[in-house]
């Protein structure tokens, strides 16, 4: 029995092979793997005693705010951090912290200070650069490890026509992390991309054995934040009191919600 194509389904059959054959080298898929091994190696990314340490050199540019400058960032797994914006003469124009519940952002010059749930967004207004993602998720994100919901994914891995290995971890809803790794041996992550709910963010890691980052974008309709990473460098333990509320007795702290 013959196979006749109307002409609207030639046209559609032709843009696909085409599309296939001028995606870019290294992102074909050669075949199906088992991706439990990069989930795996993933894991062992992010010792939850330890973190990692660095200077971030910020670039936001997009609608009201415009930041550039120099920035102190200190994380522990799976959600802590610390950030600190330094200004003239060792003085500190910001500091951040997020203690894996709540997130303080405190202004020492101005005597101000503002408080949320680590897991939502509402601070972001009141910061000089936006935040890409809720404030819990930034340390998985900038270590280039798995999210906490890793149940609600789904895993396919594909050797590609590179060499080099690919995962994808898809979320109902549209959200979707691919992971890219190394040709060869052990599995090491060089890779983030992430489609979010606010924008695509991508993260780009050492090649070697650290797996460190050493840049990321984040591009929304509301602007393009960047940073590159100087002086990184893993911690095996990060002490919890890093992470207690920056802000001074007798510093009024505006709730931007209900944390608890």
């Amino acid at each position: 029995m013959s196979t006749r194509f109307k002409p609207f389904h030639t046209l559609v059959l032709a843009f696909i092979l085409l599309s296939a054959c001028s995606a870019p080298r290294e992102i074909r898929h050669v075949r199906s793997v088992d991706p439990s091994i990069y989930i795996d190696a993933l894991k062992n990314r992010t010792d939850p005693a330890g973190g990692f340490a660095t200077t971030m050199h910020m670039d936001f540019r997009g609608g009201d705010r415009d930041f550039q400058g120099k920035v102190y960032l200190l994380i522990a797994f799976p959600e802590k951090f610390r950030l600190e914006v330094p200004g003239w003469m060792g003085s500190t124009l910001l500091l951040m912290v997020n203690d894996g519940k709540d997130v303080w952002a405190y202004y020492p010059e101005e005597g101000r200070s503002y408080r949320s749930s680590a897991h939502g967004l509402s601070i972001s207004p009141y910061l000089p650069f936006p935040l890409p993602v809720d404030p819990s998720l930034i340390p998985l994100l900038l270590a280039g490890a798995l999210p906490d919901d890793m149940g609600e994914h789904s895993a396919t891995a594909y050797e590609l026509e590179s060499g080099r290995s690919v995962l994808y971890l898809e979320k109902t809803g549209g959200e979707t992390l691919r992971y890219l790794f190394s040709e060869g041996g052990e599995p090491r992550l060089t890779e983030l991309k992430a489609d979010i709910r606010h924008g695509t963010y991508t993260l780009t890691n050492f090649g070697d054995a650290s797996g460190l980052p050493t840049d990321f974008r984040f591009r929304s309709d509301g602007g393009e934040l960047k940073a590159k990473f100087k002086d990184s460098r893993n911690l095996d333990n990060v002490s919890p009191t890093t992470f207690q509320s920056p802000v001074p007795p007798g510093i009024p702290t505006r709730n931007l919600e209900t944390t608890r």
